[in-house]
């Protein structure tokens, strides 16, 4: 049963700090969109760093576990990830008709109009059929886990990129904190497809892209955002408890 409550904890604040960032984008910022005090963002913030610090201590009272994936993650197929990997793939496609229609940015380096939407949108369907891969097989290929920790990458430069002249960071903020969890996240899952990972690690990373992306489902930002948040959440939350269930496996046998 203890191999529900990490996830379950995870996906508890998350909601909390969705409704708390709802309450935050009605009530603390003015007609201009500047942001102006609040109790909401006291409390989320509050919130976002009591999880964080949470999560922090559950990972180091963990024994680490296996460092191989079949060890940490379990044997056989895992079709609940089915949909994450659905979800990057409708997100790639989002992707594509939002730099369709979307002005480019204006930056120094004007090439990364160019570069970043096709990394981007390249790694987000490579991420989708990576993720069917995990799905399908017991034993992963080291590419198949990496890629959604590159996608992750992109997404990071484009959110900095879309907000480099928004001097409002309240406005955007959740948005790159998700983005950088789910960087760290993936890096230590792939771990496992190498024979190093790192339990802990991957743990309190994974907890905290999946309080951190739905957190930042309440933004009202582009269908592809929305999408690929939505996309954290549904496959980090079942490797989570594939994850948990590892540890304590191990931790029986010693």
């Amino acid at each position: 049963m203890r191999t529900y409550l990490y996830p379950c904890l995870g996906l508890l604040l998350g909601g909390a700090g969705c409704a708390l960032r709802r309450w935050q984008l009605a009530t603390c910022f003015d007609e201009n969109g500047l942001p102006v005090p609040g109790g909401a963002a006291d409390l989320l913030i509050a919130l976002t760093v009591c999880g964080l610090v949470c999560f922090l201590l559950l990972a180091l009272t963990r024994r680490a576990g296996n460092r191989d994936w079949a060890g940490a993650l379990g044997p056989g197929p895992r079709p609940e990830l089915a949909l994450g990997g659905a979800l990057y793939l409708a997100a790639g496609a989002a992707y594509v008709l939002w730099t369709r229609q979307a002005d480019p940015a204006s930056s120094v380096f004007q090439a990364i109009n160019v570069v970043l939407p096709v990394l981007l949108g390249a790694t987000l369907f490579c991420a989708g059929v990576g993720v069917f891969l995990m799905a399908r097989r017991g034993a992963v290929e080291p590419l198949a886990a990496m890629v959604p920790g590159f996608c992750s990458c992109f997404w990071l430069i484009q959110i900095y990129h879309s907000n480099a002249n928004n001097p409002v960071v309240q406005a955007f903020v959740w948005q790159m904190l998700a983005a950088v969890a789910s960087v760290a996240a993936w890096y230590y899952l792939a771990g496992f497809s190498l024979g190093r990972g790192k339990g802990r690690s991957a743990l309190f990373w994974s907890l905290a892209a999946v309080m951190l992306s739905f957190t930042a489902l309440a933004d009202e930002g582009a269908l592809f955002t929305r999408l690929l948040l939505l996309a954290q959440v549904l496959c980090l939350t079942p490797l989570l408890t594939r994850l948990v269930a590892g540890m304590e496996r191990a931790g029986r046998k010693t």
